[in-house]
Protein backbone atom coordinates (compact mmCIF):
# COMPACT_ATOMS: atom_id res chain seq x y z
CA UNK A 1 0.00 0.00 0.00
CA UNK A 2 2.99 1.99 1.37
CA UNK A 3 3.82 1.91 -2.54
CA UNK A 4 0.94 3.95 -3.94
CA UNK A 5 2.06 7.06 -2.04
CA UNK A 6 5.42 7.24 -3.64
CA UNK A 7 6.40 10.23 -5.35
CA UNK A 8 6.71 8.67 -8.90
CA UNK A 9 8.48 11.83 -10.71
CA UNK A 10 4.98 13.66 -9.79
CA UNK A 11 5.87 17.54 -9.60
CA UNK A 12 5.43 18.73 -5.95
CA UNK A 13 3.10 21.37 -5.31
CA UNK A 14 3.73 23.59 -2.17
CA UNK A 15 0.46 25.25 -0.87
CA UNK A 16 1.55 27.50 2.40
CA UNK A 17 3.63 25.14 4.73
CA UNK A 18 1.76 21.97 3.04
CA UNK A 19 3.00 19.97 0.00
CA UNK A 20 0.96 17.62 -2.51
CA UNK A 21 2.89 15.10 -4.82
CA UNK A 22 6.24 14.45 -1.71
CA UNK A 23 4.98 11.19 -0.95
CA UNK A 24 2.91 11.73 1.86
CA UNK A 25 -0.75 11.57 2.03
CA UNK A 26 -2.64 14.50 1.76
CA UNK A 27 -6.47 14.55 2.97
CA UNK A 28 -8.56 17.35 1.92
CA UNK A 29 -12.20 17.38 3.79
CA UNK A 30 -15.06 19.99 4.21
CA UNK A 31 -18.55 20.85 3.42
CA UNK A 32 -19.70 20.49 -0.01
CA UNK A 33 -21.22 23.92 0.39
CA UNK A 34 -20.60 26.68 3.34
CA UNK A 35 -24.09 27.15 4.84
CA UNK A 36 -23.10 29.10 7.54
CA UNK A 37 -19.71 30.46 9.48
CA UNK A 38 -20.21 28.18 12.43
CA UNK A 39 -21.53 25.33 10.27
CA UNK A 40 -18.30 25.92 8.40
CA UNK A 41 -15.97 26.55 11.96
CA UNK A 42 -17.49 23.15 13.32
CA UNK A 43 -16.84 21.12 10.30
CA UNK A 44 -13.06 22.88 9.73
CA UNK A 45 -12.42 22.06 13.87
CA UNK A 46 -13.43 18.07 13.04
CA UNK A 47 -11.80 17.49 9.83
CA UNK A 48 -8.92 19.24 11.63
CA UNK A 49 -8.78 17.13 14.67
CA UNK A 50 -9.43 14.04 11.86
CA UNK A 51 -5.62 14.68 10.17
CA UNK A 52 -6.68 16.39 7.63
CA UNK A 53 -4.29 19.05 5.64
CA UNK A 54 -5.86 20.83 4.24
CA UNK A 55 -9.87 22.31 3.84
CA UNK A 56 -12.18 22.16 1.26
CA UNK A 57 -15.71 24.44 1.56
CA UNK A 58 -17.85 25.24 -1.59
CA UNK A 59 -18.38 28.98 -1.71
CA UNK A 60 -20.56 28.79 -4.75
CA UNK A 61 -22.53 25.69 -5.01
CA UNK A 62 -23.88 24.66 -8.74
CA UNK A 63 -27.40 23.16 -8.47
CA UNK A 64 -29.53 21.85 -11.43
CA UNK A 65 -32.67 23.56 -9.99
CA UNK A 66 -32.55 27.64 -9.90
CA UNK A 67 -34.42 27.93 -6.78
CA UNK A 68 -32.25 25.13 -4.56
CA UNK A 69 -29.39 26.94 -2.51
CA UNK A 70 -26.79 28.23 -4.36
CA UNK A 71 -24.65 28.63 -1.58
CA UNK A 72 -23.95 31.53 0.95
CA UNK A 73 -21.57 33.32 -3.00
CA UNK A 74 -19.60 36.33 -1.84
CA UNK A 75 -21.01 36.92 2.10
CA UNK A 76 -18.91 33.72 2.34
CA UNK A 77 -15.30 34.88 2.19
CA UNK A 78 -15.43 36.65 5.14
CA UNK A 79 -16.44 33.24 7.08
CA UNK A 80 -13.82 31.34 5.15
CA UNK A 81 -10.95 34.41 6.13
CA UNK A 82 -11.86 33.49 9.56
CA UNK A 83 -12.47 30.29 10.26
CA UNK A 84 -9.04 29.68 7.77
CA UNK A 85 -7.33 31.98 10.68
CA UNK A 86 -8.36 30.11 13.44
CA UNK A 87 -7.16 26.48 12.47
CA UNK A 88 -4.82 27.53 10.16
CA UNK A 89 -5.70 25.28 7.72
CA UNK A 90 -5.42 26.29 3.82
CA UNK A 91 -8.86 26.14 1.30
CA UNK A 92 -9.98 24.16 -1.35
CA UNK A 93 -13.11 25.22 -3.31
CA UNK A 94 -13.93 25.00 -6.76
CA UNK A 95 -14.59 27.80 -9.06
CA UNK A 96 -17.85 27.29 -10.90
CA UNK A 97 -17.92 30.28 -12.96
CA UNK A 98 -14.46 31.53 -14.32
CA UNK A 99 -15.79 35.33 -13.03
CA UNK A 100 -15.45 33.70 -9.71
CA UNK A 101 -11.55 33.55 -10.08
CA UNK A 102 -10.64 36.93 -9.12
CA UNK A 103 -12.87 37.12 -5.52
CA UNK A 104 -11.73 33.23 -5.09
CA UNK A 105 -7.80 34.62 -5.55
CA UNK A 106 -8.25 36.62 -1.97
CA UNK A 107 -9.48 33.35 -0.02
CA UNK A 108 -8.45 29.85 -1.76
Amino acid sequence: MSQLFKNSGAHVVKVGNHSIGDGRLTLIAGPCSIESREHFLETAEGVKAAGATFLRGGVYKMRTSPDSFQGVGPAGFKYVAEVKKQVGMPLVSEVTDPRQIGDLLEVV
